[in-house]
C-alpha cells in the first residue's frame, strides 16, 4: 500500500470511529447507497434508497459538515473526500447481493429517464449483468422508434 493510500486509510479509520458512527442508521444507509454515483437528483436518491425524505437529510448533511453540495446544475454531489469514505466504508459492509441491488435499482432509474449509458454502466456494476441485452434492446428499440418518427 502507497504511503498515500496508508494516510487516507488511516484518515477514513478516524471519521468512521469518531464522527460517523454518530449518524442516525436511515442516514448511514442514504449515504452508503449514494456513494458510487458522481451525483444524484433527489428522485434518483429517492428510488435508489426508498428514503422518502431525502431532500431533508441532503440540506442536513450540508448544514452540519458540508458533507455534499448542489452543483451548477441543482443536483447534489458528495465533496471528493467524503465520496472516497463512503466508498471505503461500503466496500467493507456492503454483500456483494446487496451492491447489485443497490446498482440494479439506479439503473432501473436511469432506464426510465432514457439515461442509456448510465443504466448500462449500473447493469455491469459490481458485475456484469445477464440483463444488459435486454436492456440495450429496449434502448435500440426506443432509438429506432425515434428515429423513423423523425424520418417521417
Amino acid at each position: 500500500m502507497a504511503l498515500v493510500e496508508k494516510v487516507w486509510d488511516d484518515v477514513f479509520r478516524f471519521w468512521d470511529r469518531n464522527i460517523f458512527e454518530l449518524y442516525d442508521s436511515e442516514l448511514w444507509n442514504l449515504m452508503l447507497a449514494l456513494a458510487p454515483y458522481p451525483d444524484f437528483s433527489e428522485d434518483f436518491a429517492a428510488s435508489v434508497t426508498g428514503v422518502s425524505v431525502v431532500q431533508e437529510w441532503f440540506l442536513y448533511l450540508q448544514k452540519t459538515g458540508q458533507y455534499l453540495f448542489r452543483n451548477e446544475n441543482a443536483v447534489w454531489k458528495f465533496r471528493p473526500e467524503i465520496e472516497k469514505f463512503l466508498c471505503w466504508k461500503r466496500k467493507m459492509v456492503y454483500s456483494e447481493e446487496k451492491q447489485k441491488e443497490n446498482y440494479h435499482r439506479a439503473a432501473y432509474w436511469y432506464e426510465q429517464h432514457d439515461r442509456i449509458s448510465e443504466a448500462l454502466e449500473c447493469y455491469r456494476s459490481p458485475s456484469k449483468s445477464r440483463r444488459i441485452p435486454l436492456c440495450a434492446g429496449i434502448f435500440a428499440g426506443r432509438h429506432s422508434d425515434s428515429v423513423s418518427a423523425d424520418a417521417s
